[in-house]
């Protein structure tokens, strides 16, 4: 769910359907989805929230073979989100 919508706050469709978008690219790419709430005190979600993003790939990177997330994937999805 997108993070307006779980803090309850005004928000634009248009950016909530392309952070549905790619949460839905994520986990079709990678069978997981990149975090349990996109809400600030999810850790993962944390750092892209607190623009950390290079700290959340390294953790995801952690997790699959080397290589897996190309630097373009991450890029689209950090961008996406």
């Amino acid at each position: 769910m997108a993070p307006e919508i779980l803090l309850k706050q005004e928000y634009n469709g248009h950016s909530v359907d392309l952070f549905a978008l790619a949460i839905i690219l994520f986990i079709m790419y990678s069978g997981n989805p990149p975090w349990k709430h996109a809400h600030p005190e999810d850790p993962l979600y944390s750092l892209i929230f607190c623009t950390k993003s290079d700290l959340m790939w390294k953790f995801f990177n952690e997790q699959k073979a080397q290589g897996y997330f190309s630097e373009e994937f991450q890029d689209l999805f950090t961008n996406m989100v």
